[in-house]
């Protein structure tokens, strides 16, 4: 039974599915295999992150409200941190909704005044090179009150 046992175990090892020749040839492209698959799951893990340019086009023409919503996301950093709501005015009736994208970012929404998102610029060093929509806020100058 024992020359049985070993003849099973034999033939369902690698070396009984491989001929001994290609054993060499199978471990290498196995390696290689497991290297291609760490570097895809290192790069993959990289871009999870979620950039303030992909956020930002996801939500332009979409009612605040609905952000409003998403935010309250228990995965959202503005969650997680018990962010409160922060807004400031602009002229006819627009305004500005922030909202904390990271701990170094805060994203600066300029909304209409049927609640539309519009335009966006994210401000702080966590926010990358995104330069937002409303270009370094001319566009949110564009409805501000002149100075008095």
């Amino acid at each position: 039974m024992g020359k049985r046992c070993q003849k099973v175990l034999q033939a369902n090892s690698i070396s009984g599915i491989i001929s001994e020749g290609n054993v060499k040839v199978f471990a290498s492209i196995l390696r290689k295999c497991c290297m291609v698959g760490i570097l895809v799951l290192l790069l993959g893990c990289t871009s999870m992150e979620k950039k303030v340019e992909d956020h930002g086009n996801e939500w332009i023409s979409r009612p605040l409200s609905e952000m409003k919503q998403a935010m309250n996301n228990p995965d959202t950093y503005a969650s997680k941190t018990n962010w409160e709501e922060t807004t400031y005015p602009l002229a006819k009736g627009y305004f500005i909704f922030v909202e904390p994208f990271n701990e170094d970012c805060l994203i600066h929404w300029k909304i209409n005044p049927r609640g539309i998102i519009l335009s966006y610029f994210p401000e702080g060093n966590g926010c990358g090179s995104a330069r937002g929509t409303a270009h370094e806020t001319s566009q949110i100058e564009d409805v501000s009150p002149p100075a008095k």
